[in-house]
């Protein structure tokens, strides 16, 4: 689940040049797209119970209430129009938001990284007894699950396995197992 959240909030991150590039160019419906970025955000990633989705939603009413006129004053104390205090709340909730999406992705990351050096361990070990055939026509997910099924096969790697088998989803272990068969793909010589 890990590895699918993770697409997803990369997804989102894209985007978001596409919304940044319409505040560069002065678009005044750039509060607009901003909600329904932040709409689209808050959809995708309810449906993976991320609480960046209710973030994004309490962002996306903060843009609304500036354009109902419940907006602070502007810099200096002064006043300013509606307009341009939605594109101020629309410019703070996307930066507000995006932090949001990146720290959950560093954070993914790091969680991932442990599981894919141990699993690159017990990969090692296995393949110490056992000789992993690399797939011909490239790495399948049926693949990927009869080599997860031929590494609880000896005793040597049973305990590292049943540790990954208990911390890991089927997605994230089939994302981290298809990473590291095609790290070593990359690296085999190839025979001329």
């Amino acid at each position: 689940m890990l590895a699918i959240t993770r697409e997803h909030l990369l997804t989102h991150l894209l985007r978001l040049s596409a919304v940044v590039d319409r505040y560069t160019n002065s678009d005044p419906a750039f509060a607009e797209h901003v909600a329904r970025w932040l709409s689209v955000l808050e959809d995708d990633l309810g449906r993976l119970r991320s609480p960046i989705a209710s973030l994004a939603s309490s962002q996306r009413a903060g843009i609304v209430a500036a354009g109902d006129g419940r907006a602070p004053a502007g810099p200096g104390g002064r006043s300013i129009s509606k307009r341009k205090a939605r594109a101020l709340a629309a410019a703070a909730a996307m930066s507000e938001v995006e932090r949001a999406l990146r720290e959950q992705v560093q954070k993914i990351d790091k969680q991932l990284e442990t599981h894919r050096d141990k699993l690159a361990q017990l990969i090692a070990v296995f393949s110490q007894h056992s000789t992993l055939e690399l797939p011909p026509g490239g790495v399948t997910s049926a693949w990927l699950d009869d080599v997860w099924r031929g590494l609880a096969s000896l005793e040597d790697t049973r305990g590292m396995y049943d540790y990954l088998a208990a911390r890991l989803t089927a997605a994230d272990r089939r994302y981290l197992l298809a990473e590291l068969f095609e790290n070593i793909l990359d690296n085999v010589p190839v025979q001329t």
